[in-house]
């Protein structure tokens, strides 16, 4: 049985609980050493009372506010403790932002085939990527806002495919990272440096299991040698393209999943370091890799 429950938590408690007994004590405090007129005083309290119904709001949300989910059945409850049954085929499409440095959008809502919606959470809450993963699995369209973070982002850009496009999708992905790093190297000759890149396989064996993953390494090198920064760490480019895992879904079945903005990422990277080489100091020494960097991956 899948079981998913997204929640708040407990910091809306701790905080709502301050909070009543700020408002509490100001006004204990306003009763013992009264000040001012009296109109002063009236609009003190009730300033005071508006803090403690704010810490009572935050007591109730970390309370009430939750969405359970037992494989295909979803239990919405909002912050007043009103509850809203509904099926996961009722699901139209998701809408979600996570805006972390304009802090003006956080949301992740549900909406039904007549565009009415069926629910709001936020992203502060727990197990809400879990959440994310059960919409995913389960074939619910997540759009995106275009300012969002990038994690988000990363997230709804895994699409999942099936074991024969395994070698095929993998095998393209790395060449063409084959002529991005060629030409990183042509643009930044002045270094004298060139990655060596490879198809890395872990936790491979004889046939798809869960827990299996590839990435794209790419390790910078110089004179043959590999080339370390300051705090003697070798300086490298690591990014995922796929891995299988058990999906959230009633039949339980292992999927696989591949990450489309594999090159996306890896161009990020290189720009990085394109800035960042001339302006720390490295060196070079001897590195063994206790894994194979492939030009190819083959079908099992």
């Amino acid at each position: 049985m899948i079981k998913v429950e997204v929640s708040e938590g407990k910091l809306p408690w701790i905080v709502g609980t301050g909070t009543v007994l700020f408002g509490i004590l100001l006004i204990i405090l306003s009763m013992m050493y009264p000040g001012g007129s009296e109109t002063v005083m009236k609009f003190s309290y009730f300033v005071f009372f508006l803090i403690i119904v704010s810490g009572i709001r935050m007591c109730l949300v970390g309370r009430n506010w939750k969405l359970s989910v037992e494989d295909e059945s979803l239990c919405y409850t909002d912050w007043l403790g009103r509850k809203k049954d509904f099926a996961l085929n009722e699901i139209a499409r998701c809408q979600a932002a996570l805006e972390i440095k304009r802090g003006s959008k956080n949301y992740l809502k549900l909406y039904d085939s007549q565009d009415v919606l069926l629910c709001k959470l936020d992203f502060n809450m727990m197990h809400i990527f879990l959440f994310m993963q059960y919409l995913l699995d389960n074939h619910v369209k997540i759009e995106c806002s275009e300012t969002s973070d990038i994690l988000l982002k990363e997230v709804i850009s895994i699409v999942e495919i099936s074991p024969e496009e395994i070698a095929d999708k993998v095998n393209s992905v790395y060449n063409d990272a084959v002529k991005m790093v060629r030409e990183w190297s042509e643009k930044n000759k002045n270094f004298g440096a060139e990655w060596k890149l490879g198809i890395a396989t872990y936790n491979e064996s004889d046939n798809l299991q869960a827990g299996f993953f590839i990435m794209l390494e790419a390790y910078l090198q110089k004179d043959g040698r590999f080339v370390f920064d300051n705090k003697n760490r070798p300086v490298a480019i690591s990014t995922e393209l796929l891995f299988v895992d058990k999906a959230l879904r009633k039949d339980n079945e292992l999927k696989v999943c591949f990450h489309t903005g594999a090159l996306e990422k890896l161009s990020d990277y290189l720009s990085y370091y394109e800035n960042i080489l001339p302006k720390n100091r490295y060196h070079m020494d001897e590195l063994t890799l206790d894994h194979e960097l492939k030009e190819r991956y083959l079908e099992k």
